[in-house]
């Protein structure tokens, strides 16, 4: 089980199509960035994967519209994001 994505955030990241299940968090992080599949359905599984690999053109599209999302998943981001939680926390914190 991925409960955040970082798989999908990954591929986003190194320019290559994502495809992925709405499950979780997944549809979110991708930001319709990506082909959805049935995680249930094999025909479905095999159905998408051929079509990403037959169709350049998708393939390209996808690329192009994950590559800037992307960016918001870096560990430095995340870093920064982490420490103002915990400077507002300790704010808080400290005027009570």
């Amino acid at each position: 089980f991925e409960g955040f994505g970082v798989p999908v955030a990954e591929a986003m990241r190194c320019g290559v199509p994502v495809l992925t299940t709405k499950d979780s968090a997944m549809e979110e992080i991708s930001g319709g960035a990506a082909l959805y599949f049935d995680p249930d359905n094999v025909d479905d599984i095999a159905y998408k994967l051929m079509f990403i690999y037959k169709n350049e053109g998708e393939r390209k599209e996808l690329i192009e519209k994950a590559l800037p999302l992307s960016e918001q998943y870096t560990w430095e981001r995340t870093a920064a994001l982490l420490w103002e939680a915990v400077e507002r926390t300790s704010d808080v914190k400290r005027k009570k």
